[in-house]
């Protein structure tokens, strides 16, 4: 029997899902990586279910949503849980791996171990030692599966080398190496002593009509039928009944069936059904005791929990309260309390465990600053205790339980959940941090889904050649908000974007603006760091009036370098309604084909080399001279001779201006430079004057 090696095909999709946890990191948005961190560059994030409990050396089948670019060393495995979440110690510890970019129709397949224990479903966006790790949920592997039995005999009497006929009632799952064996009642109760000692024995499978006849021992003696679900020294003992083989006349004694359910939550009651003939003495009891535990009398009552007399039961049924501690326990029946004479009668093993919940949660932010409040989205299933957590607890800390209660953050209860979402105060202090829920609050509970984020002052770096949402904005000033075709509108003159640790590399010289304004001329302004530096550049955009088809506008800018923060300053020629924004992104050349002007360097006050759009028309108003700023000739210097202005320079609408007026700057042209100029005089800013 110990030559037989079969392995299993798991159908794992089912209903029960595992946590789902999208573990992005923030700060793996960084040269090299080929991620980024906005909307339009599409980061890859990977989402990753299956079954929680899944049987050893079996193939599972694990279901991968993939959004975003997928690295070509990207990689998903399974890993023990002890081990380091670092690339290279996972990479060094996992048991089966596939490529990420292999996954077919959302799913992929690999292999369990042979071993049983708590392992990791893991993906890492690449191979190198240094990755990040995406994505990560929890599985357990085990030998029984989802078997279950139920075994009782007609008469526990039996004459050595009789057959004996065993009513046997099998459930779930059962595995082709599963066996049922006649056993000595003193043989250590894991599989492979049993295995070593076992008498006439078959296959579980072999089991039809649910019944079997085996053959006793010769020998006389106290001894089990007990039935595991696999023939490997981890395999679990399902069920066990006891038999004993005497050459006598059948003893008058106690004979004791029992029901017990297959596992049951810490605490909680444990229903039993128990069918008795014979004659019970006054102190046959019945009690709760761990599985490991010698079958003495002795050492039964020595470890014995919640437990009952015999003599008290009332229509065959009582309740026992399991142990608060998770694990592998039996019901043990025992026809008396004298350590040197009295037998276990009946034995019906059970499983303590923490819950059947499963779950995922999310944010939609992957950073946020220090004390702000992260709204998080759970989805929960199954059963689970009342002491069931979720909290904010430091990324590098060990994903146990303990560890992660003793470092928690801020925290709530699963059960005052509202609606699916509740809302966490991010730590105080600077850091990579999970979300992570587990199902109770003691040594042994699980952790049942995660999610990752930063918290920081700043963003984690972009990169400004990649194109940047203009939704993707980190703070402004004024109204503007999401519009009905989810770009950036309702911008207003003066309202400002500000865009946070945007790197550009080793230089970029030009900016192109993907976006319209719909019903007057608009520009909007670009300040690094501060919006008391010089603007490096102004995008004018005209009116489209055309809502949903947006427009490339680019203009060349100095060359700037390393990382920095952006403004979007929105300028409009009526003073109300500006531009709407799509995207913006920046590039080393122009690009090949947008709404590009012609452009000249200058030199600004600030001794850095910038760019104006000029553009040359054949429109020439005739001069009248009056008043500098006057560019409509109307006798007030507002809102309308920028109008004119910028009108004009764009070659359209008939505009006429008096030339001596419009050279506000006093440089020798009429341009860009101009608008500029005349607006911030017109706002106060700057401390503008014109003489």
């Amino acid at each position: 029997m110990k030559n037989t090696t079969v392995r299993l095909t798991a159908a794992l999709l089912s209903a029960a899902l595992a946590a789902v946890c999208i573990r992005v990191l923030p700060d793996a948005f960084s040269a090299g990586t080929g991620l980024r961190a906005d909307a339009a560059a599409q980061p890859l994030t990977v989402q990753i279910a299956a079954e929680s409990v899944v049987p050893r050396a079996s193939e599972m089948t694990v279901s991968v949503q993939i959004e975003g670019e997928i690295p070509g060393k990207a990689w998903i495995g399974i890993v023990p849980a002890g081990v380091s979440h670092t690339e290279r110690d996972s990479d060094n510890y996992d048991v089966s791996w596939e490529w990420l970019k292999n996954v077919q129709d959302g799913a992929v397949t690999l292999n369990t171990p042979n071993t049983i224990g708590e392992y990791e479903i893991r993906c890492f966006d690449a191979d190198d030692g240094v990755a990040k790790e995406v994505a990560c949920i929890p599985i357990r592997t085990t030998y029984r599966g989802c078997m279950g039995a139920q075994l009782s005999v007609k008469n526990r009497y039996v004459a050595p080398g009789s057959e004996v006929k065993i009513s046997a009632s099998l459930s779930g799952e059962i595995p082709d190496d599963a066996w049922i064996g006649f056993i000595p009642s003193d043989a250590g109760h894991s599989e492979d002593e049993s295995d070593a000692v076992n008498g006439d024995w078959s296959w579980a499978k072999d089991i039809s009509d649910g019944g079997y006849v085996i053959k006793a021992p010769n020998t006389e003696g106290n001894y089990d039928i007990r039935i595991f679900d696999g023939d490997n020294n981890h395999a679990y003992e399902v069920a066990r009944v006891p038999v004993y083989v005497t050459a006598d006349e059948e003893p008058k004694g106690l004979y004791v069936d029992l029901e017990v359910p297959d596992a049951v939550f810490r605490k909680a009651k444990i229903p039993i059904k128990i069918s008795m003939t014979g004659e019970i003495s006054k102190d046959a009891w019945i009690a709760v005791i761990p599985s490991e535990v010698a079958h003495t009398e002795k050492d039964g009552d020595d470890h014995n929990g919640d437990w009952a007399r015999l003599k008290d039961i009332q229509d065959g049924e009582l309740t026992l309260t399991a142990p608060e501690q998770v694990g592998n326990y039996d019901i043990r029946v025992y026809d008396g309390e004298d350590e040197l004479t009295a037998k276990e009668i009946a034995s019906q093993p059970f499983r303590v465990i923490y819950s059947t919940m499963r779950g995922k949660i999310s944010t939609d932010e992957a950073w946020v600053k220090p004390g702000k409040s992260v709204t998080v989205r759970v989805n929960v299933t199954g059963e689970y205790p009342d002491d069931a957590w979720i909290a904010f607890v430091p990324t590098e800390i060990a994903h146990t339980e303990k560890d992660g209660d003793d470092h928690n953050g801020s925290w709530c209860r699963v059960k005052d959940i509202q609606d699916g979402v509740t809302t966490l105060g991010a730590p105080g202090v600077e850091g990579v941090y999970d979300i992570r829920m587990y199902d109770g609050e003691y040594d042994g509970a699980v952790e049942v889904a995660f999610c990752t984020l930063t918290v920081s002052q700043k963003p984690p770096v972009r990169s400004v050649f990649e194109p940047i949402s203009g939704l993707d904005l980190n703070d402004k000033k004024g109204t503007l908000k999401e519009d009905d075709y989810h770009v950036l509108g309702w911008t207003r003159e003066g309202d400002w974007a500000l865009y946070q640790n945007l790197d550009f590399g080793d230089g970029a010289s030009y900016f192109t603006l993907n976006g319209i304004s719909a019903y007057t001329d608009s520009s909007v302004e670009l300040y690094l760091d501060a919006l008391t530096n010089p603007p490096i550049g102004e995008c004018m955009l005209s009116v489209s009036g055309n809502y949903g088809k947006y427009i490339d506008y680019t203009v060349q800018i100095p060359t700037v370098t390393g990382v920095h923060d952006l403004y979007l300053v929105f300028r409009s020629a009526s003073g109300g309604e500006c531009s709407q924004v799509n995207s913006f992104v920046f590039s080393k050349e122009a690009p090949p084909s947008s709404t590009t002007v012609t452009t000249e360097p200058v030199q600004t006050t600030a001794a850095v080399q910038t760019t104006v759009t000029t553009v040359t028309t054949a429109t020439t108003a005739p001069v009248q001279a009056t008043r500098l700023g006057d560019v409509n000739d109307d006798g007030s210097i507002d809102l309308k001779d920028v109008t004119v202005l910028r009108r004009y320079l764009v070659g359209g609408w008939d505009a006429v201006i008096n030339e001596a007026n419009s050279d506000v700057n006093k440089d020798g042209s009429i341009d860009l430079k101009d608008v500029t100029v005349l607006r911030r005089y017109l706002v106060g800013g700057w401390g503008v004057t014109l003489d």
